[in-house]
């Protein structure tokens, strides 16, 4: 495994380039440009937007500054389930959450344009079917989004504080929110996350959802999506699970709520979560663009809506 994001990044790019790929869309993270002396696993954000910025030729690359997707939220699932208690290390500062769908749709709409964009087509993480997807596969980038630099963020700016509180009004809990130190964090996201069976069972039935959703087979065994350790007997139990327990549906289009827990074995990336989140604390993500609307249409998703679309993950975790 590549530790250095840049250096994984580079080789990627270089694939690229092989496999004849001539346009790039690439997710960084907001509060790239920040100190990098403060702030230096963000600063690898700067640094491999730099690396795309020179490797395309004809200025065929867009840059998607991310705010921190709604989706890490389920990440405290179990914490606030078992423990009744939000923990994060941005204190009282306040930033902008991201829904992951309307990230996808602002990838569909940067290559296809809004009008092109359906009901349907992007809530999954796809392009209309798989057709939908092959014809995404092959359109070059819409040129007036070449060389560009979006800051992706959700609706609404709120502190992780009220974020609680929001989640305790949707889902029916008497949580609390504690502003926890750095080494707290990176502890919870490298050590107990991992080892929770109960965020394990949450990933996994997610993950089931999914694959009933796209008619792929779904294999207990080796869709231990949260690298927990649990036992083949307890994991197959899982097959007859799913249902709404993994997504929820708003007209026809689904929501998946989990994370991809696999990055979260770096301690680079568990490092970037949290310099985020230190961002925030200093005030420096105090802010929510346009720019989504300006891509898409839309607003996105709010944090209320995404409490309230998974609750039953939240409660799922907790028993």
């Amino acid at each position: 495994m590549i530790k250095s994001s840049v250096a994984d990044c580079e080789r990627t790019v270089e694939c690229m380039g092989k496999e004849g790929v001539n346009n790039c869309i690439m997710l960084s993270m907001i509060g790239a440009d920040a100190d990098a002396a403060r702030f230096n696993c963000l600063a690898e954000f700067r640094k491999m937007e730099k690396l795309v910025e020179t490797k395309f030729e004809k200025d065929s690359f867009c840059v998607f500054r991310c705010g921190l997707p709604q989706q890490m939220f389920l990440c405290f699932a179990p914490l606030m389930q078992e423990k009744n208690k939000m923990a994060m290390c941005s204190g009282d500062g306040k930033f902008s959450p991201i829904n992951m769908n309307d990230i996808c749709a602002a990838c569909y709409c940067c290559v296809c344009g809004i009008s092109s964009m359906t009901v349907g087509g992007v809530g999954a993480g796809g392009a209309g079917g798989a057709g939908g997807a092959e014809r995404f596969k092959c359109m070059p980038m819409d040129k007036k989004h070449q060389k560009q630099c979006y800051n992706l963020t959700g609706p609404e700016c709120i502190s992780a504080g009220d974020m609680c509180a929001e989640f305790n009004e949707a889902c029916l809990q008497e949580c609390k929110y504690e502003s926890c130190t750095r080494e707290e964090m990176m502890d919870y996201l490298k050590n107990v996350l991992p080892n929770s069976n109960a965020y394990g069972h949450l990933c996994m039935t997610d993950e089931k959802v999914f694959c009933d959703d796209c008619d792929v087979d779904f294999d207990p065994i080796m869709t231990d999506m949260a690298g927990c350790k649990i036992g083949h007997e307890e994991a197959k139990k899982l097959g007859g699970t799913g249902g709404e327990l993994g997504a929820w549906k708003e007209g026809e289009r689904c929501y998946f709520g989990r994370p991809c827990p696999n990055h979260l074995r770096q301690d680079a990336q568990c490092a970037s979560i949290c310099d985020f989140l230190e961002l925030c604390r200093e005030g420096q993500a105090n802010f929510s663009s346009g720019d989504l609307k300006k891509l898409t249409g839309n607003h996105g998703m709010s944090v209320e809506a995404f409490f309230v679309g998974h609750k039953a993950h939240f409660t799922m975790a907790g028993n």
